[in-house]
């Protein structure tokens, strides 16, 4: 005869009043036989096993659902771009220069079908600070950022200030017209 201890199971002397294994008290521990200490300890292990394989089988689980919304939200259809439903566009026509560049693609280029400028000044705009970018010219109207914190549209044609639009530091970028907006950082002013 034996003591199995009823915290870990293991076997002990019958005199003893601790468990050698987890120093628990033997005071509540079961008189067994050997047979039936090892079909305990198996049934255990069997018990501990199955535990296990739940646990890893949870987590596992777990993992696939949280890494595969994660892929859905990446890769799968919730990140899918929606198709444009504007006809807004910086691409320029034979006649337009909408930003830096002329075009999105930055080609620089005018067909020959653009008019070659004569050479002479028409009209000077003053400004506080100096003009560090290049205007965008649309329709007859010349979009210009400034170095004395404004985005303002000028007629062409006369140089009259059609709106300006007051920004928070100097700007030295060329403003972008696209459709009947000029997107310049945060401020979308209409033309």
């Amino acid at each position: 005869m034996i003591l199995m201890c009823p915290a870990c199971g293991r076997q002990n002397a019958l005199d003893a009043t601790y468990c050698e294994g987890c120093r628990s008290g033997l005071g509540r521990g079961h008189q067994v036989t050997s047979e039936e200490a090892d079909d305990i300890m198996l049934k255990r292990r069997s018990a501990d096993r199955r535990r296990r394989i739940v646990r890893w089988g949870t987590v596992a689980m777990v993992l696939v659902v949280v890494f595969g919304w994660i892929g859905w939200q990446t890769l799968g259809g919730a990140n899918r771009l929606i198709s444009a439903v504007s006809v807004i566009s910086a691409n320029p026509n034979t006649v337009a220069w909408p930003m830096t560049q002329r075009s999105p693609t930055h080609a620089g280029f005018g067909s020959d079908a653009l008019p070659l400028p004569e050479g002479r000044v028409r009209w000077q705009f003053q400004t506080e600070a100096p003009i560090l970018s290049s205007p965008a010219v649309v329709q007859g109207i010349v979009y210009l950022s400034t170095g004395d914190k404004r985005v303002v549209a000028l007629k062409g044609d006369t140089g009259d200030i059609l709106w300006e639009h007051q920004v928070t530091g100097p700007v030295d970028s060329s403003p972008a017209v696209a459709g009947d907006l000029v997107p310049y950082s945060a401020v979308r002013t209409k033309c």
